[in-house]
């Protein structure tokens, strides 16, 4: 017992073990003080709940095989230990937890740095607001196919070549209207504040292709794209469309009847209307939907990146088993 007990005491006095010891220490101490930065900072909100649940369980793991490790470091200084089979069995867990959480760090720490969680955030809420018109949209461009065929059958109601070269002046610009609405109508994605914790934790996290984050590029293009267009055609499309309600007395019976009968002078007025309504509406965030977008996505780039450092690379803390080995 006493050779045993003077074996142990040499151990722990011995430069290389105090060396490794004390390397494992200082990772332990760097993991979880990078841990607690990371935990404590606002920015785990853009965080799934599953993912910072994990992190938060990996870290406490670790604290606790690092309590045991120190205890049984402490066993033998005070010669309560009989071997260092206890020691080598706290040093190869605390080993294992370091390593877990030093894998962990990475992305949380990518998160907290990059505030990657808050310019989704805004880029999404942009998102939102555009996506809640495009049921108008598919609206607006049903009521332009079906009003641009209701013109189309007014224009054979009249014979009047004059009256008649209006209907196709402004079918003409129904017809250059309908593009533009038909590209409202791509707004129509699953995109909401809700995705994006799903968003950082595959994509920063997993470097994977998110359908999410894809709908929300689709959303940002469709946006800018509706936005331009319709504002390049507004005149081309309703410039003309007063015209139609002067040549009014020259369609003849039979096609003034129809003209009534199907309220072509209401809905043209109603659609030139709810046009101009939602470029108004589209055009408050269609001018910093893209500014949004660039900002968003360089974070997750820059996030990813910084997730993918590696955690320490010590080679010191785990030589401690060799000697370990050489002292038992």
């Amino acid at each position: 017992m006493a050779e045993q007990a003077e074996k142990l005491r040499e151990f722990v006095d011995a430069p290389t073990v105090k060396k490794y010891f004390g390397a494992i220490v200082d990772d332990i101490e760097a993991a979880l003080t990078e841990a607690g930065r990371n935990t404590s900072s606002g920015s785990m909100k853009h965080v799934t709940g599953k993912v910072l649940s994990t992190y938060k369980s990996d870290i406490s793991a670790l604290e606790k095989a690092s309590d045991s490790f120190h205890n049984e470091w402490g066993n033998i200084i005070a010669e309560k230990a009989t071997s260092l089979d206890a020691f080598e069995r706290a040093y190869e867990v605390v080993l294992r937890e370091l390593e877990i959480v030093e894998l962990g760090n990475p992305f949380f720490t990518a998160v907290r740095e990059t505030d990657v969680g808050g310019k989704v955030v805004a880029w999404v809420l942009i998102i939102e607001a555009v996506i809640k018109l495009a049921p108008r949209y598919v609206k607006l461009k049903s009521d332009l196919e079906k009003l641009k065929k209701d013109l189309e059958k007014l224009r054979k109601e009249v014979n009047a070549k004059s009256a008649n070269a209006v209907i196709g002046v402004v079918i003409t610009g129904i017809t250059v209207a309908i593009p533009p609405a038909g590209i409202g109508t791509a707004l129509a994605v699953a995109v909401s504040s809700a995705a994006v914790g799903m968003i950082i934790d595959e994509y920063v996290g997993n470097g994977a292709s998110v359908s999410t984050l894809d709908a929300a590029h689709k959303a940002t293009n469709a946006a800018y794209d509706c936005y331009d267009a319709a504002g390049k055609t507004t005149v081309k499309a309703f410039g003309k469309v007063n015209i139609l309600m002067n040549t009014a007395k020259d369609f003849g019976d039979a096609g003034t009847a129809f003209y009534k009968k199907s309220k072509i002078e209401s809905r043209l007025k109603a659609v030139e209307k709810e046009w101009n309504a939602l470029l108004k509406e589209l055009g408050k965030s269609a001018k910093t939907i893209r500014k949004a977008r660039d900002v968003a996505q360089k974070a997750l780039d820059d996030a990813a990146t910084k997730a993918n450092r590696q955690g320490s690379t010590s080679g010191e803390r785990k030589r401690l088993k060799d000697e370990i080995a050489k002292w038992k």
